[in-house]
This record gives structure tokens, C-alpha cells and sequence, in this order.
């Protein structure tokens, strides 16, 4: 019994060792970013975020003679999609303008700001349904 014993202790150690030698064998893994979570807004949030795309959408016009910037142009307001990404705290809708012969995507970032939902960014995402921008896709 007391052989029995002393092996089990012994392979125990053993074993012990072997991770130590595994951990201290100097690799070290790259930290890989911690992933996107896609939230599960409920239809008040969803309701709330489209309130204020459309509010900024609204405003934006309004304080720029019916036209609506895409980086360093003024195009014409077509619509907002219908769907709404909801991940890391912000919703995303597209808005499509046009600028001359050319349809521009531009995504709006909603963030409940304090007890108001707010447009906080835009992103420029395609031209003529072309991607010429990832920021949305890569979450």
C-alpha cells in the first residue's frame, strides 16, 4: 500500500513539474482583442436609436439647406435602411445620400448618452455599393 502511495505521489509530482516546464518555457501567446457582443436591444431601444437617427438626419438638414454632408461634399438626403445593428453598446443604421451621379452609404452610430440617445459618429461605408470603408463589418 505504502508503494502504491509513493508512486502516486510521485507521478503527482511529475506532473506538477511538467506544467511548470510547459509555463515557464518563455512562449507567449498574442492577446487576441476581446470579441464584439452583439447586444439584444429590445424594440424600446431599437425604437429610441431610429427616434434619434432620424432627429439628426432632421437637424442636419435643416441647418444645411436641405443637404447632407458626406465628408467633404453636400449631397441630397435618400432614406435611412430599415435595419439596425445593435453590438457594443451602439446602434447602426445607413443612410443613403446622393452626390451627383453617386449614392454614398454613410452609417450612423447611436449611444444612449446619459438618458438620450445621440448620433455619436458617422462613418462614410460605401460609394456606389462598394465598401471604401470596414469599420462597421470588422465588429
Amino acid at each position: 500500500m505504502k508503494r502504491v502511495l509513493v508512486i502516486a505521489m510521485a507521478m503527482a509530482a511529475l506532473l506538477v513539474l511538467s506544467l511548470l516546464w510547459v509555463g515557464c518555457s518563455g512562449k507567449q501567446e498574442a492577446k487576441q482583442p476581446a470579441p464584439q457582443k452583439t447586444m439584444q436591444p429590445d424594440s424600446t431601444q431599437i425604437a429610441a436609436a431610429r427616434a434619434a437617427m432620424n432627429k439628426y438626419i432632421t437637424e442636419t438638414l435643416v441647418a444645411n439647406d436641405s443637404l447632407f454632408p458626406v465628408d467633404s461634399m453636400m449631397g441630397k438626403f435618400d432614406h435611412l435602411h430599415d435595419g439596425t445593428k445593435a453590438m457594443d453598446g451602439e446602434f447602426v443604421s445607413c443612410a443613403d445620400v446622393t452626390v451627383g451621379q453617386d449614392t454614398y452609404d454613410v452609417d450612423l452610430y447611436v449611444k444612449d448618452t446619459g438618458g438620450a440617445y445621440a448620433v455619436v459618429k458617422e462613418v462614410l461605408h460605401k460609394k456606389n455599393g462598394e465598401p471604401v470603408n470596414k469599420v462597421l463589418w470588422e465588429k
